[in-house]
């Protein structure tokens, strides 16, 4: 009696913990576009890159009732990869073709403003 209280706990314990660590479904942000396209590409899916914007209340609104909701409703497997790429973002990012390019030059050469 007493091993199969504790084989319970333990394996309440072990699922309780698997919960906390399990990350929420939602939409990733991308610095590396090459990697991105090559996960696409084995998957057999194209790649869907949404520009989002700091202050943008449209690209926040999207997020969390569209994009969000239908990645964890599972209604985007196997049919896309989502990305995102934060336009206010600075720094460098692994563009389609690895190498490294500003952030801000990426942005403009697709002239996205938000």
């Amino acid at each position: 009696m007493k091993k199969s209280i504790s084989l319970l706990l333990f394996g309440l314990m072990f699922i309780s913990l698997g919960a906390l660590q399990a990350e929420p479904a939602s939409l990733r942000q991308t610095t590396d576009l090459a990697a991105d396209a090559a996960i696409a590409k084995r998957a057999g899916v194209p790649l869907m890159l949404i520009f989002s914007a700091d202050n943008c209340i449209y690209c926040q609104r999207l997020e969390s009732e569209v994009l969000n909701p239908g990645i964890a409703s599972g209604q985007f497997d196997n049919r896309v990869l989502m990305r995102y790429l934060n336009i206010d973002a600075g720094g460098k990012i692994n563009d389609f073709d690895g190498s490294r390019i500003r952030n801000r030059l990426f942005v403009s050469r697709y002239e996205v403003f938000a």
